[in-house]
């Protein structure tokens, strides 16, 4: 409720006193996610950049099909893409304006960071076949599912 707050921890017999910004939290969670060469991309969770020090810059790779491209080529869990073939990635959009223009078999240089901060460069080629891409939406309380291209 507020912009910042006074906080006391007692530890070690002391107490420290802080003044610590706040956040305003929605409370429904994830509300988009695009699932992309067998990989479920989205918003980097706030939990994870809080409790790891990780900025939550990026999409945020949580899950990877076995057998998808994104496993053959490296995409794996827990790594946040920075760019896609030079293009920033900043946001969902920013991440499906770059990979809606690319076609089955096409392939994209794929900048990523892993959970230690270690950056990465993976070539990924496009499955649409088998790896179709599409993007799931909450809407109310169900979810939608949207073909990529």
């Amino acid at each position: 409720q507020k912009d910042r707050v006074n906080v006391h921890i007692f530890r070690d017999g002391e107490e420290l006193a802080s003044d610590l910004d706040t956040v305003a939290l929605g409370g429904r969670g994830i509300e988009r996610a695009i699932m992309w060469a067998g990989a479920l991309i989205q918003a980097p969770h706030r939990a994870l950049a809080v409790q790891r020090g990780i900025e939550p810059t990026g999409v945020y790779v949580s899950y990877f099909g076995y057998g998808s491209p994104a496993t053959r080529y490296g995409l794996f869990a827990g790594r946040r893409v920075l760019e896609v073939d030079g293009q920033a990635t900043p946001d969902l959009d920013a991440f499906l304006d770059v990979v809606r223009r690319k076609g089955d078999r096409e392939s994209l240089r794929i900048r990523t960071v892993t959970w230690n901060n270690v950056p990465e460069v993976i070539t990924l080629t496009l499955d649409d076949q088998y790896w179709p891409g599409y993007e799931l939406l909450r809407s109310g309380n169900s979810w939608r599912r949207v073909a990529i291209n």
